[in-house]
């Protein structure tokens, strides 16, 4: 498309200016650009484009972040913890849950790029769930006061992040809209749809990168509800199911 050669473009001096010094010039920047664009196609710029939101590694780094490791399974924070740090995922995916007597329910799940457990940084309160390692994780690691001072610095990420929350708010929304129906249908594709419309894809379809049993966690429902639901809306035309996948349009 014609209009995301210039929208990409800024996207990529947004990057850069990121990394950039003051003494860097605008005709050492165009020569970086210029470079970038000869090597990448509009599928690698778009591809930067869509983790935009998120800190740049660079600007990061200027505040003090580090990288820690954690292993698959291992706990990154406890419900109820207090909250003195900004998470982002470098590598790996993380979940947020509640547990219950007789299964989890998860909050949001999270991979490259993706921040978690932020509203109690700016608000001051205890972590409202557990955060957990689904594989093994590079997560970068920012302190409370300098994740702050990054926000107050940095207008233009202090609004990405603001239309971040507000996202994750809406889907908070129609999840428990759809939870007081009672429907089952519509839980699923409430939760397929949220990650659906925040992942980058070069098809119309779209493969849930999840199982049944974690559907089953984000929805409330039983694992046993979720493997006949899936069936129906197969069925129905609204999933398509392939090898065990689940997919949709």
């Amino acid at each position: 498309m014609p209009w995301a050669v210039p929208v990409a473009l800024f996207g990529i001096m947004r990057l850069i200016s990121d990394f950039a010094g003051p003494t860097t010039n605008c005709e050492q920047l165009t020569c970086v650009i210029n470079y970038l664009v000869f090597l990448l196609n509009i599928e690698d710029i778009t591809s930067i484009l869509n983790v935009m939101s998120s800190i740049s590694s660079f600007l990061l780094l200027r505040y003090g972040a580090s990288i820690n490791r954690f292993a698959k399974g291992e706990y990154i924070f406890h419900e109820h913890w207090p909250a003195h740090f900004y998470f982002q995922v470098e590598e790996g995916s993380v979940k947020m849950f509640n547990s219950g007597e007789n299964n989890d329910y998860i909050q949001g799940l999270f991979t490259y790029g993706e921040s978690f457990g932020e509203p109690p940084l700016v608000a001051d309160f205890s972590y409202p769930a557990d955060a957990k390692a689904i594989t093994n994780c590079k997560i970068w690691v920012l302190k409370k006061a300098d994740y702050l001072k990054l926000l107050r610095e940095n207008p233009d990420i202090h609004f990405e992040f603001t239309i971040m929350l507000a996202q994750r708010l809406c889907h908070k929304t129609k999840l428990l809209n759809t939870m007081t129906t009672q429907n089952p249908e519509k839980r699923i594709l409430t939760v397929i749809d949220f990650f659906k419309n925040k992942t980058p894809r070069a098809t119309a379809s779209y493969e849930v990168p999840f199982t049944r049993q974690a559907i089953a966690d984000m929805t409330g429902l039983r694992v046993e509800t979720v493997i006949k639901k899936v069936l129906l809306l197969a069925q129905a035309g609204e999933l398509e199911v392939q090898d065990h996948k689940i997919l949709r349009h």
